[in-house]
């Protein structure tokens, strides 16, 4: 865990840890997730993960425009939301009704790809009860991540 907060450790090195599986002896890692609501941020929201514990940043999320779905970049630099940025890790994107959200890595749309390994896979889904009228507070969801072996 130590390295993920390393200053000196190379981007490349650093989005590789990103996309990996946490190893065994490490365990569960509890984060915290923040919306900013501020200015143009309203329109856009910006959502930023954070371990729980001390409170250190580990990326943002970035609503993106002209999309017939919701559609998030993540990234781990703070300020930087472009698609051919280095610290560009992936998408999440919504269905039609925003119960489910997809989580794709870095590569490209299959549509546009020739080659086979280029093409972004899917990493995970978050299934989100519907909540109407939110009165009874959050939805309920459901994070399904592929099963991870030994050697991750």
């Amino acid at each position: 865990m130590s390295r993920l907060f390393n200053p000196y450790l190379p981007l490349e090195e650093l989005k590789e840890m990103f996309m990996k599986p946490l190893p065994a002896l490490i365990g569960q890692v509890q984060c915290t997730i923040s919306r900013s609501k501020s200015g143009f941020d309203r329109i856009y929201p910006r959502y930023t993960l954070a371990l729980s514990n001390g409170n250190k940043y580990m990326l943002t999320g970035k609503k993106r425009n002209m999309n017939a779905t919701s559609n998030y970049m993540i990234t781990i630099d703070q300020n930087k939301f472009a698609k051919g940025n280095n610290g560009y890790l992936g998408k999440v994107r919504s269905n039609f009704l925003g119960t489910e959200f997809y989580i794709f890595d870095n590569k490209e749309n299959p549509k546009k790809c020739t080659n086979k390994e280029d093409m972004r896979q899917q990493h995970g889904v978050v299934q989100y009860e519907t909540n109407v009228l939110g009165s009874k507070g959050p939805r309920r969801m459901k994070v399904l991540l592929p099963m991870v072996n030994r050697d991750g």
